[in-house]
């Protein structure tokens, strides 16, 4: 494959890593993402607007997250120059593609979710039925959840194949706010230690994401850095794949990158993060939080008699 646009080929999360809501960071100044009401919700700070920019006019940039195909339409500072655009969606189930020379809206690449869909039909009624289970233990133990905060267990699909349910999530935006304005930090933390012991006793293989209120609870399947995995995957290989000409099309303006540069802010981005040849992490992040422990848990040589 010849050489793309671009010698850098940048991969990155979106929401807490090149903007997030104001109940994160209250010092955002750029508009970068919006609800579904049409109100300015995620916000960049100005060092991640220096990042985006020189990110944008100078590397091919492609989005790892979790949002869906709707949520990531409403990420209206996504504004690479490249004309062939790529975003990983829906924890890398979703390959989506726009040509922002003929519009502005994703599509999907149906191809890239056929394997996690047959996986998704095999385990269907195991899927449904943690579900209620966690619906039903949520009900025993923090029952103003659903009576008070009107959170809701909701069921992903894929974008072609909404009969399949894929993964599901808790959505308790109103509990998340109340805990932040109230300093409830502990009533958050007993939601989390239930979600983490329903996993622990889950028949699937699960692993939990949570960001701005949405708790969701994976299959362990599929992930972020497989995703990306199988992405530069196609890169390398003398043919792009999946008989896809939109894809393509893509593949050939990414070419065969000499540096990968990677971000994101969560330790579930670690993965995908780590199979680039530079990692980028905001100084509040997760990550930098956990590295910042581990290192405090380290003598110093100089410390070492």
């Amino acid at each position: 494959m010849s050489r793309g646009l671009f010698a850098t080929l940048f991969l990155t999360d979106l929401d807490n890593t090149l903007f997030q809501s104001r109940w994160q960071d209250k010092s955002g100044l750029h508009p970068m993402s919006k609800t579904a009401t049409g109100e300015h919700h995620g916000f960049a700070s100005e060092s991640q607007a220096e990042l985006w920019d020189a990110m944008r006019y100078e590397a091919y940039c492609v989005g790892v997250t979790a949002r869906s195909m709707e949520q990531v339409s409403r990420v209206g500072g996504w504004n690479p120059i490249h004309e062939h655009q790529l975003m990983l969606v829906d924890h890398g189930l979703t390959l989506l593609y726009r040509d922002i020379s003929k519009s502005d809206m994703w599509e999907p690449i149906e191809g890239w979710s056929a394997p996690y869909i047959e996986q998704a039909r095999v385990n269907n009624r195991k899927l449904d039925k943690e579900g209620a289970k966690l619906y039903f233990t949520l009900m025993q133990s923090m029952p103003d959840l659903v009576t008070e905060y009107e959170s809701k267990l909701a069921y992903t699909t894929i974008p072609g194949s909404e009969s399949v349910k894929v993964f599901y999530s808790l959505r308790a935006n109103k509990f998340y706010a109340d805990a932040i304005t109230h300093n409830r930090q502990d009533r958050t933390n007993q939601l989390r230690r239930l979600l983490h012991t329903h996993i622990a006793t889950s028949e699937l293989p699960m692993t939990y994401f949570e960001v701005d209120g949405t708790f969701s609870l994976l299959p362990g399947w599929f992930s972020k850095k497989d995703a990306v995995k199988r992405l530069l995957g196609l890169l390398k290989a003398n043919e792009p794949g999946l008989d896809d000409p939109r894809l393509n099309d893509a593949i050939r303006a990414i070419g065969r990158p000499k540096l990968v540069l990677t971000a994101g802010d969560g330790l579930d981005d670690v993965g995908f993060m780590g199979l680039g040849h530079f990692m980028i992490t905001p100084t509040k992040s997760d990550i930098a939080t956990t590295l910042t422990e581990l290192t405090t848990e380290i003598p110093l040589l100089t410390e070492v008699a």
